[in-house]
C-alpha cells in the first residue's frame, strides 16, 4: 500500500502533529483544570408538582474561555403513593451565575407498570445528565439539579438510600 503525503493546510493549520520522544508537539487540545464532585448523603423526596433542588454545586472557571462539563448520575425512586398508577416526575439540569437561572436540559422518568392493584409499588432506576457548557465568566458558576413530581412520588437517593448514591461531577475544560 503507498503512503500518501498529508498536506497540513488541509487540516486547517501549517503544521502537523508531531512525536518528540514520548510527547505529541503542535496539538491545541482541551485541558482538565479543575474537578469539583458531590455525592448526596440523604435521599430527597417530594409529591409536589413544583421544582426543588436536590443537588448544587459551585466551580469558578479560571478564564471565560473555559467549558464546563456536568456529568450528573441521579439514582431514583418512583413510588405510586397509594392513589396514583403510573408514576412519573421531571429532573432539571440548570446553572446559575449571579442568581440568574439557565435551563441546560429536562427529562421525564416514569414508571409504566402496574405491579400490583393497591397502587402502593416502587420502582428504582438511574437517569444520567451529561452537559458541555460555556458560561463565559469567572465569577462561580453554580450547577444545580432540581425535581418534581407529576404522578405519585418521586425521590433522589443518596447513600442511606442503599448502594447506588446520586452523584455530580463538574469539570472545568480550558483551551
Amino acid at each position: 500500500m503507498p503512503f500518501t503525503k498529508i498536506n497540513a493546510a488541509n487540516l486547517g493549520g501549517t503544521t502537523l502533529p508531531a512525536l518528540n520522544g514520548s510527547a505529541l508537539t503542535n496539538i491545541s487540545a482541551g485541558k482538565l483544570l479543575q474537578i469539583v464532585e458531590e455525592e448526596r448523603s440523604s435521599s430527597a423526596y417530594s409529591t409536589s408538582s413544583s421544582y426543588s433542588d436536590i443537588f448544587s454545586l459551585a466551580i469558578t472557571p479560571s478564564s471565560t474561555s473555559s467549558k464546563i462539563y456536568a456529568i450528573v448520575s441521579i439514582a431514583y425512586n418512583l413510588y405510586q403513593n397509594g392513589s396514583t398508577k403510573h408514576s412519573s416526575g421531571d429532573f432539571k439540569l440548570l446553572f446559575s451565575v449571579g442568581g440568574s437561572d439557565t435551563t441546560l436540559a429536562r427529562n421525564t422518568v416514569q414508571d409504566t407498570s402496574n405491579y400490583s392493584s393497591d397502587s402502593t409499588d416502587q420502582a428504582n432506576s438511574t437517569h444520567t445528565f451529561a452537559c458541555l457548557f460555556s458560561p463565559n465568566t469567572t465569577s462561580a458558576v453554580t450547577v444545580k439539579v432540581q425535581q418534581k413530581a407529576n404522578h405519585g412520588r418521586i425521590g433522589a437517593l443518596g447513600t442511606n438510600g442503599g448502594e447506588n448514591a446520586s452523584m455530580m461531577q463538574l469539570m472545568e475544560i480550558g483551551a
